[in-house]
C-alpha cells in the first residue's frame, strides 16, 4: 500500500495505472477490488496513491483508513506500508502505528547515523517499536569490501 501521498511511485515503478487509488478509495470514488493492482512480475496486489493530496496526514489518519486496514487484514496475510520518508513529515506515524513490525530503510552513503538516531528518537516518543533496518541502493563493487566482515566463510548449521 502505497501511503506516501506527497511523492507516490510506486504505479510510475511498476508500470500499473494509477487510478483509482488509495486516495480514491478513502474518498469514496472507487471500491477496494476497482483500486487494487496485481503486479504482473511478482503476483503482488498494489494499492497506489497519487501525489499531491491536500492533507496526507489527516487521510492517513481518518477512519476511514482504519477500516481498509481491518479489511485488508481479512484478506492478506502480510501488507506492506511504502511511507514517507520519516524525518521530512509526520504523515508516516499514523500508518506505522497500525503496523506490526516496523522495517527502516537506509540509504548506502547517503543516510547518516544522527539521520538514523533521529528517527529513532521519533520512533520511541510515538510508541513505535522497530523491528529492523535494511541498507538500500548498496553499489555491488563497494560493498563487496564488507563481505567478510559480515559473512564468514564457514558453515554453521543449526
Amino acid at each position: 500500500v502505497e501511503t506516501d501521498l506527497r511523492r507516490g511511485s510506486i504505479a510510475r515503478v511498476l508500470g500499473l495505472a494509477q487510478h483509482p487509488d488509495l486516495v480514491d478509495l478513502l474518498d469514496g470514488n472507487a471500491e477496494l477490488h476497482e483500486a487494487m493492482r496485481r503486479d504482473p512480475k511478482t503476483g503482488a496486489y498494489v494499492l497506489c496513491a497519487q501525489p499531491g493530496v491536500a492533507d496526507p496526514a489527516g487521510l492517513l489518519l481518518s477512519e476511514r483508513m482504519q477500516d481498509l486496514i481491518k479489511t485488508l487484514e481479512k484478506h492478506f496475510d502480510l501488507i506492506v506500508f511504502d511511507t514517507t520518508p520519516l524525518l521530512s513529515v509526520t504523515d508516516a506515524l499514523p500508518v506505522l502505528r497500525y503496523s506490526d513490525d516496523v522495517v527502516m530503510a537506509v540509504r548506502w552513503r547517503r543516510s547518516s547515523a544522527e539521520t538514523m538516531r533521529s528517527c529513532l528518537t521519533i520512533l520511541r516518543e510515538a510508541g513505535v517499536s522497530l523491528t529492523c533496518a535494511v541498507m538500500t541502493m548498496t553499489r555491488g563493487r563497494e560493498f563487496r569490501k564488507y563481505e567478510d566482515y559480515y559473512y564468514t566463510t564457514e558453515s554453521t548449521s543449526p
